[in-house]
Formats: C-alpha cells, sequence, structure tokens
C-alpha cells in the first residue's frame, strides 16, 4: 500500500488524526530517502505505524495484490522488460493507481488533510523519529507540498516508477520500456479502480481483527 491507502485503511480504524499520520510515515519518510530509526513516543502515531505495517502485511498476503502482481510481471516479461525492473512495476503499480482512485474521493482527500495537517503540530515527537539534519526539513516540505495527484493516469505512474526506480541499478526501467510499463499498468487500471473500495474494506476488516 502507499501513502493514501494506509491513510483510508487507517481511517477505518480510528478517527485520530495522528493515528491516520503515524500510518503513513513510514512511506512519507521513504518518499525522503529516510528510514524511521526509533519508536514513536507518542501512542497514537505509535498504534498508526504498527497499523501500517499490519495493513502490509494483510495487502501483500491478499490474493487482490498477488494476482495482479502476477499478471502484471507476466505481461512485463511478453514486453521485453527485465525481471528486476517488471517485478518493481508490478509490486509498486497497483499501489499507485489504489492511490490514483482513493483520491478521486472528497472525503479520502479530507482523511489526508487531517494526516498531513498533524506534520507541524506533531512536529516535536516526529523529528526524534530519524537520525538526520533533513529529516525536518523533508516534513516541512511534505505538508507544503503535499502528494502527487497524477496517480490515477497509468502514464504518469510508469513516468513516476522510471524515476523513483533509477536509484536501483538492478530494478531500473529502461527509458524504452516506460511506454510498455503505462500500457500494462492501462490494462490493471479499469479493474483497479472498480475494487480499490472493497480492498480497503477487507484490509480494514483484517487489521482491526488482528
Amino acid at each position: 500500500m502507499n501513502v493514501t491507502g494506509h491513510i483510508a485503511v487507517a481511517a477505518g480504524v480510528s478517527d485520530d488524526p495522528r493515528v491516520l499520520l503515524g500510518a503513513a510515515l513510514p512511506d512519507l519518510a521513504t518518499f525522503g530517502g529516510h528510514r524511521l530509526m526509533r519508536k514513536a513516543r507518542h501512542p497514537a502515531i505509535a498504534e498508526g505505524i504498527r497499523l501500517h505495517h499490519r495493513t502490509d502485511d494483510a495487502f501483500h498476503g491478499s490474493e487482490w495484490f498477488r494476482s495482479r502482481q502476477r499478471r502484471l510481471r507476466a505481461d512485463l516479461a511478453d514486453r521485453g522488460v527485465a525481471r528486476g525492473p517488471a517485478r518493481a512495476a508490478a509490486h509498486v503499480g497497483p499501489e499507485m493507481l489504489i492511490d490514483g482512485t482513493l483520491l478521486e474521493d472528497q472525503h479520502v482527500r479530507e482523511q489526508l488533510d487531517t494526516a498531513f495537517a498533524e506534520l507541524a503540530v506533531e512536529e516535536n515527537h516526529l523529528v526524534a523519529l530519524v537520525d538526520d539534519p533533513e529529516w525536518p526539513d523533508h516534513l516541512v516540505a511534505l505538508q507544503a507540498r503535499g502528494l502527487p495527484t497524477d496517480y490515477a493516469d497509468p502514464d504518469a505512474v510508469a513516468r513516476r516508477l522510471e524515476r523513483i526506480l533509477r536509484r536501483r541499478p538492478r530494478l531500473a526501467l529502461v527509458a524504452d520500456h516506460v511506454p510498455a510499463v503505462a500500457e500494462a499498468l492501462s490494462i490493471e487500471a479499469p479493474g483497479i479502480a472498480e475494487t480499490t473500495q472493497d480492498l480497503v474494506d477487507e484490509l480494514v476488516e483484517l487489521v482491526s481483527a488482528g
């Protein structure tokens, strides 16, 4: 799951904005090349971070994700995309498309805004999570910039994947393969859009029970 997906699932479990923020924090840290190094002192943020990991476990183990990942990997292989990049794109691409669908929902956007507002309110708690002098600036930039708004567009997702993966030599996409990734994602996109809310509801049930 990506940031918006995590917030949507967390909102089905708790209405505390700090829990929503905590559910997004591991991914928000990754966006800036950071990793959370310490346990959160604030109990609601700590609960959100725990919820993040439970959600990821449930999502990655779901047939919803595994079946789409298998289809995408096979499709990308048929299109000539190497194994490493195909595996990465088949993993991250659907997560971005989920976010794109959710971001079209006004209620989800309001939940996202509520969570991001806590980036400033909880600054003292958040700064201690990462040993990096650039971390506080990253938090400020996140609140000012927000999230990309083009995750529903397979072409934009494919271009974004190329930029993200170029930092990982074994996973990097050849530029000529970006259109192939976009085409493969375009095939999956309608089914993802149609089933995203059902997926979120299923994950809420699973993480609430666990």
